[in-house]
């Protein structure tokens, strides 16, 4: 309100200023009223801010976490199947044997572990199975006596055992 406006409707003068007094004393409470609400809007928005922030920062932690264990697992699994193509007695027997800061993984080729798996075949040839020959393996049979059908003559054998023959 201003005094030009008071004086058109007819307020008296000496009563002008208290009027105006009173609605600014009225106008300055609401103003208070107002900082304090954008105050606290304000802060409300810093704290939501902060905890978006520190969400993201967990979820990004647990992602990474995530990638690094997916990756030593790849990793492993690599190392097995090599260890495996290479023909070990027993992969819990050759690691203490491996360097593991050596092992990487490159797509789905694990890069430095040929290089080991060779250097222990010739300094502890025993932690690898001997390599499989390939000339064919001798076949035997058992049949016994030259019975009819491949069956053993059971008469031959009981008398080769000095059993008397059966009726």
């Amino acid at each position: 309100m201003t005094k030009e406006f008071l004086t058109k409707i007819g307020v008296a003068e000496e009563l002008i200023p208290q009027i105006v007094a009173e609605s600014l004393k009225e106008t300055n409470a609401i103003q208070e009223k107002l900082n304090t609400a954008n105050q606290a809007l304000k802060d409300a928005a810093e704290d939501k801010t902060k905890a978006v922030k520190e969400v993201q920062d967990k979820l990004d932690a647990a992602d990474a976490d995530k990638q690094s264990a997916l990756d030593g697992l790849k990793l492993d699994f690599a190392k097995i199947r090599a260890l495996e193509k290479a023909n070990v007695h027993s992969i819990k027997a050759i690691e203490p044997y491996l360097d593991a800061s050596k092992l990487k993984l490159d797509g789905d080729k694990l890069l430095g572990l040929d290089e080991q798996i060779e250097a222990l075949k010739k300094s502890d040839p025993y932690l690898f199975k001997p390599e499989e020959s390939t000339e064919p393996k001798p076949q035997f049979s058992t049949v016994l006596g030259g019975g009819s059908g491949g069956n053993p003559d059971d008469a031959a054998v009981r008398a080769i055992m000095g059993l008397p023959p059966t009726a």
